[in-house]
């Protein structure tokens, strides 16, 4: 609606009063809360203050597909979708212009929906009952069509001005006491972010909130409301008693209604009150006296009829106003009787309410402390029949584990063993192999061998020819499977048979225990970069946000070894020898670097403190264990030990001597399947000392990373911790974390 010069109404109505905006703000959280503002917006659930006879009068203005849920989901996937567009393309264009540095920092990826945000923002707005029906504002349900449509569209066109695509529903409802409409935005902000904060704001936003909604409503001779006011809101009983209530008359008074206490002055304000009505009586009496005395003079022949009508007036005055005052003391005395009675009545009334009150006071009392007990107690078993149930599942998925675990070796070891008689039959000459099946050496040219209408001709430890079949083999089995027309598995068994089981088994061990006598080949770190090492402790201190004194001692010690494309951190046996080292590249870590042994160590890092009790603490990844050092806070009394398995692993063999001097085992694996898994498995074996730690954040070094950036943030803004704090806090099964 366009601007005017002259309100289309007066804004103020006829009984006095400005009319005024009508307009608040609520946010909401959970898709709960959404779904059962979307039901009250519809109408799908029952309103106690709407009447069922109007709601077909009621208008969508925008509707939202699909319900207001799916409405209020679908705007925010579509923000959260620009936002990580916006993202990739950020840091696409760092990484073309260098990726260092020098290039800029590198973009951030944004964060997950925090679980308490506001999804969305309810609007309503309305206007004085005067505005919607000028002579009679004192009803409710009525409206005039066209005062209520010209402020329909003026408030739509400021929804959509205001928050444009923001907007996802609005409806406009008439089965209420008073017009109203009820909208909802998601607060999506710039650059596709979800933020209640910025696109709300705070007073100074609420107050410009207030302007804006009443300039769009001034047109109309609607005012914004009092700027500053301490006015309360009423609640809709409240004001449904107001407007129902039925005009006030004006009440015929004869006498007061009598006091409890003080009757005397009563008696004596309605004896003042009668006289009053007396003197006007005879100042009428005396008026017409004197019109009669006037008729005396005048006919002064009557002066004795006028005497005599003047005493009997008088008379009459002096009768009336006692037989009034005894009246008047009788109806007095009357009431006061009544008032005391009743007074007495309520007294009564209200010692016996405070009596059934108190009674049932103390039977809820009780009743409801009987039932938290009960159901304290029913809580209390459930949860140790949870905590039963959830071991014995532990260490049932556990054996599953390991029984497939068994059952995959004995696999294994039996292709293993088949294999290796496979390569030892294969070897056997084919001389034997005939003579073993009943063939006869010809005796005339020991070439060839004979069987009742077939030869076969031997040129060679691997070559024969079956002349009758036109087949040559190579190899023992080759020439197992043409003699009996068998296949590959079948030949070596039939061999095994008869050549015999016992000597192909002790071929085949003999070839493992061979095997087995060659030591696997030690491990060799890599030579370290020196090119690479500046960016590399960089990236350890900037982006992992580990303290550079810690850098520089792995560095002293040649436990951080930098690479061109990343960097390895030494895993350590017991006594201190490098067994391995974990391999990590820009985004993370990758893998074990190649011949390294994680069943004899791992990356480690110590607070030593001789003889006293030791704290174990056991994570995937070394650079887990290094954050992990970090976070904890040093105990004088107990020996802190940081280790990592090297992933997620449920047998660790170094662990049981690392547990020793009354040691704790804290199996701080990650909070995913993989970290769960193994964690039980470790509780399984360590029952009675371990306790399980997880972050609620991805890993450990993630946790240190989001605890300094809220650090700084606090350092930088002197201001509170953010309002997801207690999301930094590492949760577990047993152990109170961190």
């Amino acid at each position: 609606m366009g601007f005017m010069e002259t309100p289309r109404w007066p804004s103020v109505a006829r009984t006095g009063r400005t009319i005024r905006v009508v307009a608040r703000l609520a946010k909401v959280s959970g898709f709960g809360t959404v779904g059962a503002m979307g039901a009250h917006h519809a109408r799908t659930r029952p309103t106690p203050n709407a009447d069922p006879a109007y709601l077909d009068y009621n208008q969508w203005l925008i509707r939202p597909e699909g319900g207001l849920v799916d409405a209020v989901k679908t705007r925010i996937e579509r923000a959260e979708k620009l936002r990580d567009e916006a993202w990739r393309a950020a840091t696409a264009a760092w990484e073309a212009a260098g990726g260092k540095a020098s290039s800029g920092p590198k973009p951030r990826k944004p964060h997950a929906r925090r679980s308490d945000a506001v999804l969305a923002v309810e609007v309503v707005l309305s206007a004085s009952p005067e505005f919607f029906r000028p002579d009679c504002p004192w009803e409710p349900g009525t409206y005039d069509p066209e005062r209520m449509e010209a402020w329909r569209d003026a408030s739509l066109e400021w929804l959509h001005g205001r928050y444009g695509d923001r907007l996802v529903s609005a409806v406009l409802h008439l089965d209420e006491v008073t017009p109203h409409i009820q909208a909802v935005f998601v607060p999506v902000t710039e650059d596709h972010r979800l933020s209640a904060k910025e696109v709300v704001g705070g007073p100074d936003d609420l107050r410009e909130f207030q302007n804006s909604i009443g300039a769009a409503m001034a047109p109309l001779g609607i005012q914004r409301g009092v700027e500053g006011s301490m006015a309360q809101h009423t609640d809709a009983a409240a004001y449904y008693t107001l407007v129902n209530r039925p005009r006030p008359t004006a009440p015929v008074v004869e006498l007061d209604v009598p006091p409890v206490f003080d009757r005397k002055t009563w008696r004596e304000e309605q004896v003042t009150k009668l006289q009053a009505q007396m003197d006007e009586a005879v100042r009428e009496a005396d008026a017409k006296a004197a019109v009669a005395e006037l008729d005396r003079e005048k006919l002064r022949h009557l002066p004795p009829i006028i005497a005599g009508l003047r005493a009997g007036t008088k008379a009459a005055v002096l009768e009336a106003e006692t037989k009034a005052e005894a009246r008047a003391e009788a109806a007095a005395e009357v009431r006061v009787v009544a008032a005391e009675r009743e007074a007495e009545d309520a007294q009564r009334q209200a010692r016996a309410a405070r009596g059934e009150a108190a009674v049932l006071v103390r039977r809820v009392e009780t009743e409801a402390r009987g039932r938290v007990e009960t159901a304290e107690r029913e809580a209390e078993t459930a949860h140790r029949k949870a905590q039963e149930v959830g071991r014995e599942v532990v260490v049932a998925e556990w054996q599953r584990d390991q029984a497939h675990k068994a059952a995959r070796e004995a696999a294994d070891a039996l292709k293993a063993e088949r294999a290796t008689q496979a390569t030892h039959v294969r070897e056997m000459p084919l001389a034997t192999v005939l003579e073993a099946s009943g063939w006869q050496l010809d005796a005339n040219d020991p070439r060839y061998w004979h069987a009742p209408g077939s030869r076969v001709r031997v040129d060679g430890p691997k070559s024969a020819w079956d002349e009758e079949r036109g087949k040559g083999a190579k190899n023992a089995i080759d020439l197992a499977m043409l003699l009996t027309g068998r296949g590959y598995r079948d030949a070596v068994a039939w061999l095994g048979e008869v050549v015999g089981r016992e000597e192909a088994k002790a071929a085949a061990r003999a070839a493992a225990e061979e095997m087995a006598e060659e030591p696997p080949a030690p491990f060799e770190p890599p030579a370290p970069s020196p090119a690479a090492e500046p960016a590399r402790r960089r990236h350890l201190v900037e982006q992992h946000r580990l303290p550079e004194r810690m850098v520089e001692g792995l560095k002293a010690a040649g436990l951080f070894i930098p690479r061109p494309r990343g960097f390895l951190l030494a895993m350590r046996d017991l006594r201190g020898a490098i067994v391995g080292a974990e391999s990590y590249d820009d985004e993370g870590l990758v893998g074990l670097f190649r011949r390294s042994r994680p069943d004899r160590g791992g990356v480690r890092l110590s607070r030593v403190m001789p003889g006293r009790p030791r704290d174990v603490f056991l994570t995937e990844s070394g650079l887990d264990a290094l954050s992990l050092h970090e976070l904890v806070e040093p105990n004088p009394g107990r020996e802190q030990v940081f280790i990592s398995a090297g992933g997620a692993r449920s047998r660790v063999p170094w662990l049981r001597d690392l547990l020793t001097r009354g040691a704790r085992l804290f199996v701080a694996y990650r909070d995913d399947p993989a970290g769960r898994q193994g964690a039980a498995a470790i509780m399984v074996q360590y029952p009675a000392i371990s306790t399980r730690w997880a972050p609620k954040t991805t890993d450990w070094n993630a946790y240190l990373v989001k605890r300094a950036e809220a650090s700084a943030g606090r350092q930088e803004a002197e201001a509170e911790p953010p309002e997801d704090d207690e999301d930094w806090t590492p949760t577990g099964g047993k152990g109170s974390g961190i």
